[in-house]
């Protein structure tokens, strides 16, 4: 029961470092949908939740992207509860990015990634954020929440 606080202190404290940058680049609404999933418990992966979808990492900053281009961006996962959970849909911060996902079940102990694909097609130079989120089966009000962060460089 430890581990609770100083998880919920550690997500408070990455949560107090991104969402200025996620406000100034993607507005309060996608702060109010972080907020939602820290209330939610998207950062909980206790013995509550039947499937347990744990990420390798959720938050990747990548080399600049040349405009007109294409980057797919892996996160890779494994399921570590007791039952087979299915990523049944996806959500993007922006348009410029899309959000694949394994179409089959992932079974207790499987691994699966989901990728994020980002398109810099109408951006010229700039800094990006994406946060991603791929929702479950097990929990569809609690979206994993992935981010990209990276810059458009010619």
């Amino acid at each position: 029961m430890a581990a609770r606080p100083l998880l919920l202190t550690a997500v408070l404290a990455a949560a107090a470092c991104l969402l200025p940058a996620t406000l100034a680049h993607h507005g309060p609404a996608a702060v109010r949908r972080i907020l939602r999933g820290i209330q939610l418990g998207v950062y909980e992966f206790g013995p509550g939740r039947a499937a347990q979808l744990v990420f390798a990492d959720t938050h990747r900053k990548i080399a600049a992207i040349p405009p007109h281009t294409e980057r797919a961006v892996e996160f890779r996962f494994r399921n570590r509860g007791g039952s087979a959970v299915r990523l049944v849909r996806t959500a993007s911060s922006c348009g410029c990015a899309r959000v694949e996902i394994p179409s089959d079940p992932i079974p207790p102990g499987g691994d699966g990634k989901v990728v994020v694909v980002i398109t810099t097609k109408d951006r010229t130079e700039g800094s990006m954020w994406i946060l991603a989120r791929a929702y479950s089966d097990a929990a569809p009000d609690a979206p994993y929440v992935l981010m990209v962060e990276t810059e458009v460089r010619r």
